[in-house]
């Protein structure tokens, strides 16, 4: 299975003069998200689309990672993918995800891909149940075959009231993609070549799409505007948390303390509130931390105190 990730959007709900796909989540490019993902999946070979904003910026950060494909001009996903496939010479199947999911787990992408081999489908979707699915493409079904995916600026008001969404995650056979992606049209409000609209085209080919509805919907959620980034900022924070307590660590306050993705903390160690941990940050067994403290990419060895004061800044 080949692994294609679509980082080439113009962030234009985001409001940002970089590409939100470079804002960090908990010390990590949202980016560099669904490329772990694809590693942990130990997907053979990673492509990564890029386009439109902080291009530059994104292949100097991520080259070593995966090929980069430039799009060059960011006419949406159909034309990301399509250029894709003329650059992937292998004729395996297509795991897509975009690059802007960070809360996306290895877990649900393994079952995902364990569905897609049990059932063989030319196209699978990961789909979820939002309460609120403003902002989201809705599935449309007849029994359990997807017959079309509608972006809700398309959307007639029945159709709005679709719970089930798009996450912007597929599996496609590549012959399957190649017979209908050149023949989509940016026919649509906003003028692109959506990816979307292969699925209806494939139900012309009679072809067999199926979907795959995720457990738990915040894993979906997609970044797209700054209310989406905080909201995965929460959830992020509560997992890194979570984590860290379980390895035999005592967070008083956890609200009122934040902690990067890559910080490791010894077991019995103690952190009081309004504390940050930055960076490579490691702190040894047995250490109290806090409260006022800002450690980034400092090593705090085992059984130490660290208290706030006018010394309470390690790093910078």
């Amino acid at each position: 299975m080949i692994g294609i990730i679509l980082a080439g959007g113009k962030s234009k709900r985001f409001n940002s003069e970089k590409s939100k796909v470079l804002h960090e989540l908990c010390g990590k490019p949202l980016l560099f998200y669904s490329i772990e993902n694809l590693k942990k999946l130990k997907i053979k070979k990673m492509y990564i689309v890029v386009g439109g904003k902080s291009k530059k910026e994104i292949i100097q950060k991520f080259k070593k990672d995966a090929c980069i494909i430039d799009q060059k001009i960011p006419l949406g996903t159909g034309d990301a993918v399509k250029k894709a496939l003329e650059e992937i010479k292998e004729n395996d199947d297509l795991l897509i995800l975009p690059g802007d999911a960070p809360l996306l787990r290895y877990e649900t992408l393994k079952k995902f891909i364990d569905f897609y081999n049990k059932n063989k489908p030319d196209a699978l979707i990961l789909t979820a149940l939002f309460e609120n699915p403003e902002g989201y493409g809705r599935i449309i079904k007849k029994n359990s075959r997807v017959l079309k995916i509608v972006e809700e600026i398309d959307a007639n008001d029945k159709e709005k009231n679709i719970k089930e969404v798009n996450t912007g995650v597929y599996i496609f056979k590549r012959e399957s993609l190649e017979k209908v992606i050149n023949k989509i049209k940016p026919d649509n409000k906003k003028g692109e070549y959506y990816l979307t609209d292969c699925i209806h085209l494939l139900n012309y080919e009679n072809k067999k799409i199926l979907a795959f509805e995720a457990e738990d919907p915040d894993e979906c959620i997609g970044i797209n505007k700054r209310e989406d980034f905080i909201r995965a900022f929460k959830i992020m924070k509560e997992r890194i948390i979570e984590k860290i307590t379980k390895n035999g660590v005592t967070i008083f306050s956890p609200e009122n303390v934040y902690i990067d993705y890559d910080v490791e903390i010894g077991k019995d160690t103690i952190i009081y509130p309004f504390v940050v941990l930055k960076g490579k940050t490691k702190i040894g067994k047995n250490c109290e931390i806090g409260p006022f403290v800002y450690i980034k990419d400092k090593i705090i060895e085992d059984g130490k105190k660290v208290f706030g004061g006018e010394k309470c800044f390690y790093g910078v």
